[in-house]
């Protein structure tokens, strides 16, 4: 790509990302994205009491509280408890926690379990019926443009030319991620790309290669794990990191970085094969997770 095109792009993102700010939030259906989930919720929490508290008051005289979701952002939710715990109203039925990449402290989601059924979080493990993990998914429209999601949806099958692609911010994670890419670099099949780059470019290597190396960054999931899914490639984390993972996910799994260090393209070509019906079903699979969320578990 030469520098003109990537000017260009530039500048059309920066022109997508101030009209979507100023948009009205809108689903990402049929991908995992927060916009998904507080499209789906019953009610959001983004800040004002009254507002909720009429809903909630109109719903509490219908005796349906104990089904009814409720979308918040994590930064919120301290608010939106002590809201709760002061109130008259108690007993809903899920509460959903996006809009960031950290989850919520042990404190904060027993106290959330005093008001409701369930809690789904971002970067947390399912622990029975209670605490459900929550994919973070593609990133929030209004962060990043409300057009990208054309690009997953025309994805089109290009051929894979990279064994092993690496494309992320290394201050987001320093320790791990320079690690990371000081252990995969060399390889003759990796594509390192160690500068921001435009997402149509970052979109195309990725549908070139055939894994995509995925650091904690800050949080354990990562929206690059779910763009790597969405395009057609298979995303790689560190085992010791994947608890958190639905294992029915298709994400590699490997002990240490060094493990993909002498990574072949005929080696990356058998990995990813092994997972090619699963990532070939992955909009299927999300909107199973969608559609189990709306039946409220």
């Amino acid at each position: 790509m030469n520098r003109v095109t990537e000017t260009g792009f530039r500048a059309f993102n920066r022109v997508e990302r101030f009209v979507g700010k100023r948009l009205p939030r809108s689903s990402s259906y049929p991908f995992l994205a927060c916009d998904t989930y507080f499209s789906e919720c019953d009610l959001s929490y983004m800040g004002n009491d009254t507002n909720l508290l009429k809903k909630l008051t109109l719903v509490n005289s219908m005796n349906s509280t104990r089904e009814i979701s409720i979308y918040c952002p994590e930064h919120r939710v301290p608010v939106l408890l002590s809201f709760l715990e002061t109130s008259s109203l108690g007993g809903f039925g899920t509460l959903l926690v996006g809009d960031s990449d950290e989850t919520l402290t042990d404190l904060l989601t027993l106290r959330a379990l005093k008001q409701f059924k369930r809690v789904f979080l971002v970067n947390r493990r399912s622990e029975g019926t209670n605490i459900r993990n929550l994919p973070i998914g593609l990133e929030n429209k209004k962060y990043s443009s409300p057009l990208r999601l054309n690009y997953f949806k025309r994805a089109k099958k290009l051929r894979k030319a990279n064994g092993l692609l690496l494309c992320w911010n290394d201050a987001t994670n320093p320790v791990e991620r320079t690690s990371a890419r000081n252990k995969l670099k060399q390889s003759k099949t990796t594509l390192n790309i160690e500068l921001r780059i435009p997402f149509q470019v970052l979109a195309k290597h990725t549908q070139q290669s055939y894994l995509v190396a995925c650091p904690v960054g800050n949080g354990i999931d990562t929206h690059r794990i779910w763009e790597s899914l969405y395009l057609g490639s298979l995303p790689v984390v560190l085992k010791k990191d994947a608890s958190i993972f639905d294992p029915n996910w298709p994400i590699h799994r490997v002990d240490d970085w060094e493990d993909l260090s002498g990574l072949t393209i005929a080696k990356a070509k058998d990995i990813f094969e092994i997972y090619r019906e699963q990532i070939g079903s992955v909009i299927e699979m999300s909107e199973v997770f969608i559609d189990q969320f709306r039946k409220k578990y």
